[in-house]
């Protein structure tokens, strides 16, 4: 699917031993984006926050993806993302997610207190939106109610 918004397609990745959270157990997601053709960006998402305040934390590593590409050119920065009556939540966060180590080692982190200010924040901010927008496991955090996958909740 392409967001004609921003020429981004988002490719979930279907893979069944992707890891999950190593403290709570929760399953951990990944996927790719491209701009055209062209490799744009990893995600990685895991569960995080707590039962009565649940957030999902997405990863995402920015830049040049060529085989001669160096770590300095990309960056990555968390998103701490959770449902509100409007829709998502999204701040930036610490950049690291325990259920994929990886991730750090792919890009150069930007710390949250540096995220609004950083040059690549607003393709970040842009990529995030169309992740959520594309890929139907985040569908929960979309701001259309009727877009969003139904919660479970125990009584």
């Amino acid at each position: 699917m392409i967001d004609s918004q921003n020429s981004l397609r988002v490719e979930p990745a279907q893979d069944e031993t992707a890891a999950g959270c190593p403290c709570c157990e929760g399953g951990g997601l990944r996927g790719f984006v491209f701009e055209n053709e062209t490799p744009h960006s990893v995600y990685f998402a895991e569960s995080g926050g707590m039962a009565n305040k649940p957030v999902i934390l997405i990863g995402i590593v920015t830049g040049r993806w060529a085989s001669d590409a160096d770590i300095s050119e990309r960056v990555g920065l968390v998103f701490a993302c959770s449902q509100s009556g409007d829709g998502a939540d999204i701040r930036p966060t610490i950049p690291a997610l325990l259920a994929f180590p990886e991730f750090r080692t792919l890009g150069k982190g930007i710390e949250p207190e540096q995220a609004q200010g950083h040059t690549s924040f607003a393709l970040l901010r842009r990529t995030l939106d169309a992740i959520i927008a594309q890929d139907a496991r985040l569908a929960h955090l979309r701001a259309d109610p009727g877009q969003r996958r139904p919660r479970f909740v125990v009584d």
